[in-house]
């Protein structure tokens, strides 16, 4: 999607997710040509749109409406057998006592996002490409307190099999089906 939106004119330094909003017909493009390929499954371009990320480019109180615009933009160009993933990733921040952010401020942007996400009709929700456990955890909760939707949880590792803050697959897959991930 950034590689597509940068061909498509996206400026450095702004908000790619603002274009769920602003360029709403470059963002269907792109997911009609994901379509067009052959896809079955269909991200929303929300990656980056929790409030706590959003507050960078100066958006954290827009991410709702980016949410469920980014779920339009892909419902619109959306074959009748293509799903729609309510995708999120990380903030880009640690969870305390790592880094600067509260576990309760990450459940509530992830909340508020999933919300969003759920309401403008997303068949599931994907978070993906964490590297701590512990904003998964945030994230996973919030997205369960925010909607009865499936929920994919993606985590990233690194060369020795562990994520940036030390967790191993195994702990990863214990807990996240504890805490009632759908994958």
């Amino acid at each position: 999607m950034g590689t597509r939106l940068q061909a498509l004119g996206l400026p450095t330094g702004e908000c790619p997710e603002l274009w769920n909003l602003t360029q709403p017909d470059k963002i269907t493009q792109i997911h009609r040509e994901y379509v067009d390929a052959g896809a079955d499954i269909l991200e929303t371009h929300t990656f980056g749109a929790h409030p706590s990320k959003l507050a960078e480019y100066g958006l954290a109180d827009q991410a709702s409406e980016i949410c469920k615009a980014a779920v339009q933009n892909a419902k619109r160009a959306a074959g009748p057998h293509t799903k729609v993933a309510g995708a999120l990733g990380p903030t880009g921040r640690l969870i305390e006592p790592l880094g600067d952010l509260s576990f309760d401020e990450a459940y509530q942007g992830y909340f508020e996002a999933v919300s969003a996400l759920a309401e403008a009709g997303a068949d599931f929700i994907l978070l993906e490409t964490f590297i701590d456990l512990q904003e998964m955890r945030a994230a996973l909760l919030g997205a369960k307190s925010a909607c009865k939707l499936p929920i994919f949880c993606q985590m990233t590792f690194e060369e020795n099999g562990r994520t940036v803050t030390g967790t191993n697959p195994g702990t990863a897959a214990i807990v996240l089906d504890a805490l009632g991930a759908s994958v």
